[in-house]
């Protein structure tokens, strides 16, 4: 992988892939094109993002910058951090309903989350569509942990992470701010995968 940062700073050796298949998601490499559907798709959405540690998109362009750095992770480049996000789309009715991703945290840990449309919550899609982006950073030899976090009122979210394979780690003192609740730091749960 050719990147701006020392090799020893990101535990990806490779690029993964552009897309994933599940019995009822494709999943696609989400990139700068994917602004307004994002944007549509839960990122202005109240509800959608109302645990999110980022603060809801009040415009299109809100998710240029984000989309860029995605971009240039599957291209390859690092300026500093590496975040790859799939689109989540239903096989069945070609909809899309969220994205998941991975991404760069310190050393050999990386994060990942997931999103989806408020319609498709409960269905289990989140798990389904994390699982195999979950299952290719298990196999990249330089990933030594791989790590979610959740707000402590939205425990659907760490079923999501143990469907996945993630178990509860720690509860992370006033780690995290939820722009989207109006609330500053709060203790966060905090669930991993780790190479034994």
């Amino acid at each position: 992988m050719s990147n701006a940062e020392p090799e020893a700073l990101h535990p990806f050796r490779e690029v993964p892939p552009r897309t994933f298949d599940t019995a009822r998601l494709h999943l696609r490499a989400s990139g700068l094109s994917d602004l307004e559907l994002v944007f549509k798709l839960y990122t202005n959405d109240p509800i959608a993002t109302k645990y999110m540690s980022w603060p809801r998109s009040t415009t299109v362009e809100d998710g240029r910058v984000f989309l860029e750095i995605v971009e240039d992770s599957f291209a390859g480049i690092s300026n500093g951090a590496l975040e790859f996000v799939w689109l989540i789309q239903v096989k069945q009715t070609g909809e899309f309903i969220g994205s998941c991703g991975i991404g760069t945290q310190q050393g050999s840990t990386v994060g990942g989350g997931y999103i989806l449309s408020p319609p498709f919550w409960h269905r289990g899609y989140a798990a389904e569509a994390w699982a195999p982006v979950v299952e290719w950073a298990k196999t990249q030899p330089d990933i030594h942990r791989i790590e979610a976090v959740h707000h402590p009122d939205n425990p659907a979210s760490g079923a999501v992470m143990r469907k996945v394979g993630l178990t509860f780690d720690r509860i992370d003192h006033k780690r995290n701010g939820y722009p989207n609740l109006g609330e500053g730091s709060v203790d966060e749960l905090v669930y991993a995968w780790v190479r034994t």
